[in-house]
């Protein structure tokens, strides 16, 4: 059964009807993830933020009355309420209120697939959750049911948050361990070139990662479908890395749960940043995605920007525009492998790049030597033993001295 409600936009003064339409559209698409439908939508632009409701009285007049003729089950807000504000709301309109963070959370707590995933997708929820308790006890616990349902509650607060503290403490210890075995896996790729997809949610990652290195990852045109890293090889010395999709401003609580996911992809020798030119606001997309890449420092190496989904685009001067714009880009489609090739051209260019080159005349019993070798760490590009034996070849550059100094 689908359930139902009301969206709250707040915004200020200055915020663009774009900016204003790109937020409810969001928050729609956010909703529909959870099975939530939206039957109407409320805007205010604020002045001055009521500390009590957020938005002003009259306006949460206007909204009870919505909801009691629309019947709806739920009231969710386009922005962070405090805990009062949402106490008083959910009072007043007698229907349970969820933010956008809670939102956010809930996405995450339903999509975690794997142990990190769902460790810190909990460890979030319970930070959230902490400065939040009331009277009627943990309102989002796993036992409490649905969404925006209130647990079972305990009749003593302190009972309550001394199980999330003592929760908080376990969840970050458990990560901390993890956080170990990532970290051997990271020192076994350090030999390897690794490339990271980053981007906002749903703008194809996925897509790209399954047609590049031949997987089928699930894909799903809902938000945050993705949110472990997943790494996959796509050549012999290159590794591909998925990551969890930017939203605008971000939740807190998701950045520093999910660091870990995160730092895993950031130190990446290539970061690719897709984008979906084809979105209506994208302009808006790439100014929130410049926020979260200096927000979560991803503005260090090598950038390729990815322009996506060019087979949904009308107006194809929307390319050359943001290929004058942006330097080092590509357009390209995922769903139908249009300039595919290109970008695999692109990222081997990067990758040749952190390469030493050689082109060494031998003879035979060198040859093999240099053969064993390099065939165990470098490329091979052509062989020639026409009179004397020439081989050329590419070697990371930690491996070149070895070179140098026995066939130099």
């Amino acid at each position: 059964m689908q359930n139902s409600c009301i969206i709250v936009g707040t915004f200020t003064k200055s915020d663009s009807e774009e900016r204003i339409n790109k937020t409810i559209l969001e928050m729609k698409d956010l909703s529909s993830s959870l099975n939530i439908k939206s039957k109407e939508d409320v805007i205010q632009r604020i002045e001055k933020i009521n500390p009590a409701f957020y938005i002003g009285r009259g306006k949460v007049d206007e909204i009870k009355e919505i909801s009691l003729h629309l019947k709806v089950d739920f009231v969710i807000f386009s922005n962070e309420l405090t805990p009062l504000q949402k106490r008083n709301l959910e009072k007043y309109l007698d229907l349970s209120v969820i933010d956008r963070t809670e939102l956010i959370l809930r996405i995450f707590e339903k999509n975690a697939k794997t142990t990190i995933s769902k460790l810190e997708s909990e460890l979030a929820k319970w930070t959230y959750m902490l400065p939040r308790l009331t009277g009627k006890g943990i309102m989002m616990s796993q036992t409490g049911g649905g969404i925006g349902t209130r647990g079972p509650g305990e009749k003593k607060l302190e009972v309550d948050r001394r199980y999330i503290e003592k929760r908080i403490e376990i969840l970050k210890k458990k990560i901390k361990d993890y956080q170990k075995s990532i970290k051997v896996k990271s020192e076994r790729r350090r030999n390897l070139f690794r490339v990271a997809l980053f981007g906002y949610t749903n703008a194809g990652k996925t897509t790209i990662m399954n047609r590049l290195t031949k997987n089928n990852f699930f894909t799903d045109d809902k938000l945050f479908t993705t949110l472990d890293t997943v790494t996959r090889k796509f050549e012999r010395y290159i590794v591909l890395t998925d990551t969890v999709g930017f939203l605008g401003d971000l939740p807190h609580e998701i950045i520093e749960s999910f660091k870990l996911t995160i730092e895993e992809a950031s130190d990446s020798d290539l970061k690719l940043f897709v984008v979906d030119i084809s979105d209506q606001y994208v302009e808006l997309v790439l100014e929130d995605m410049a926020k979260v890449i200096e927000q979560l420092k991803l503005n260090m190496g090598d950038i390729i920007y990815v322009f996506n989904k060019i087979d949904l685009l009308l107006n194809f001067n929307r390319i050359n525009y943001y290929k004058d714009l942006y330097r080092n880009s590509i357009f390209i489609s995922a769903k139908t492998g249009e300039n595919f090739e290109l970008l695999k051209k692109v990222i081997l260019e990067e990758f040749y790049k952190t390469l030493d080159y050689f082109e060494i005349s031998t003879d035979d019993e060198n040859l093999k030597k240099i053969l064993n070798y390099v065939n165990r760490y470098g490329i091979i590009k052509d062989i020639k033993s026409d009179g004397e034996n020439i081989v050329k070849f590419y070697i990371p550059k930690k491996y070149s001295k070895f070179i140098k100094v026995n066939f130099s």
